[in-house]
């Protein structure tokens, strides 16, 4: 290359560097767009989010603390490892749980294997890596239904979500359990397997139905929501959306 040519490279590098500077300069900071969004915003957005960030307002996958009726300072007994992205079916689950009862808790958010690595700390915590987790006044568990038992057990004034002992009602936890496990299963191997399960997803939905229909609705256990229904619900919002 001659000196001009090379000369003339040089200078269009350096237009093209000062048009990407000039571009950049128009990029507005986080600043200026936190600032625009409280400008369009409502009161009531701007109240909730707020709410939210300490521990308040409605449930949301942002919060890292939930407080319900507790004051400021209050130091929750539970500690729940949820799956960052929000959609662990398992996780969800106990999530509910913890919101219906109201009890106070903090979140740990850790990535589901499909979406990074996991901590170092969670895994020393828990090997296995799987979620979700809950350190219960200092007890680590790992077992999404032994989590909720534990929760019931623990913290009987907040809201009980199952039936007394002895109860007929409680009499029917058990089968409606394992049904959910069954309706489950039949779904899981009609997504996975190559033969045509249909008639047996089909079969398994009509028992989830009658038991529905049993209770006299619009629960699992009758009137009021139980802990059954937090354990279908995640799993038959998944069925719904692939049927």
């Amino acid at each position: 290359l001659s000196s001009v040519s090379v000369s003339n490279n040089k200078q269009m590098n350096q237009l093209r560097c000062n048009e990407k500077l000039t571009k950049m300069d128009d990029i507005p900071s986080w600043i200026d767009i936190d600032s625009l969004l409280k400008s369009q915003e409502s009161t009531d957005e701007r109240l909730e989010f707020d709410l939210q960030l300490n521990g308040r307002g409605g449930s949301n996958h942002r919060a890292n603390i939930r407080l319900f009726d507790a004051p400021d300072n209050f130091e929750p007994e539970i500690t729940f490892y949820r799956d960052s992205a929000a959609w662990c079916p398992y996780c969800e689950k106990v999530w509910l749980q913890l919101e219906e009862k109201r009890i106070p808790y903090r979140v740990e958010k850790v990535p589901l294997r499909c979406y990074g690595s996991k901590p170092a700390q969670f895994m020393r915590m828990n090997p296995s890596g799987g979620l979700p987790v809950a350190v219960i006044r200092g007890s680590t568990m790992s077992e999404s239904n032994d989590i909720m038992m534990r929760i019931e057990r623990d913290f009987p004034s907040y809201n009980p979500l199952l039936p007394p002992k002895g109860s007929k009602d409680f009499d029917r936890v058990a089968p409606l359990m394992k049904l959910e496990r069954q309706a489950f299963s039949t779904w899981f191997q009609w997504m996975t397997s190559r033969s045509d399960q249909g008639r047996d997803m089909d079969a398994v939905l009509r028992l989830v139905d009658a038991a529905l229909a049993s209770s006299g609705g619009p629960y699992f256990l009758g009137p009021q929501l139980s802990l059954v229904d937090l354990l279908f619900t995640p799993f038959l919002e998944r069925m719904a959306a692939s049927l």
